[in-house]
Order: C-alpha cells, then structure tokens, then sequence
C-alpha cells in the first residue's frame, strides 16, 4: 500500500524541518523505507503525485467496446463467450 499525497506532504513537511527520518518515523507509525522513497522522489520530481506506470495492454479497441456493449443491451440473454463469438 502507497502513501497519499497527504501523507507525502506531511513526511516532506518534517523532514523539512529538520526532524530525522527515525522521529517522522516514530511520528506518523510508517516504516523508514517508506519515508526514504517518498523523500527522494520529492527531491527528483519535486511533487508528491505518484508516477504514471505502464500497467497492462488493451485487449479490444474503442470500436470492439461499442459491439460489445450495443450486442449485449440487445441480446441481455447472452453470455460473455457467446458476444466473444
């Protein structure tokens, strides 16, 4: 589980302030490495957004999505192999 934006902030906020990472730690019940990350990421990116990742490939086009819907509210009996064939 990632941290929030919220989260992010705070971590930067302390650390900012010139608490060490084992007190932000302690403070806010999070593991170091988890402070180190999302500090490091501030320093390179300098926002607290995570980064976009590539996740998987599209199987249907925007075309095979509208057939698939129109041919299933026409036919609501059929079943998701028979609108595949």
């Amino acid at each position: 589980m990632g941290t929030t934006p919220t989260e992010a902030a705070q971590i930067v906020t302390l650390l900012r302030q010139g608490l060490s990472q084992r007190v932000v730690v302690r403070q806010l019940k999070i593991s170091q490495s988890c402070v180190s990350k999302v500090y490091k990421r501030f320093r390179e990116t300098g926002g607290f957004i995570p980064r976009p990742r590539s996740g998987r490939r599209r199987c249907t086009s925007n075309r095979d999505d509208r057939f698939i819907t129109t041919t299933s509210l026409r036919n609501r009996h059929l079943t998701g192999v028979d609108v595949q064939n």
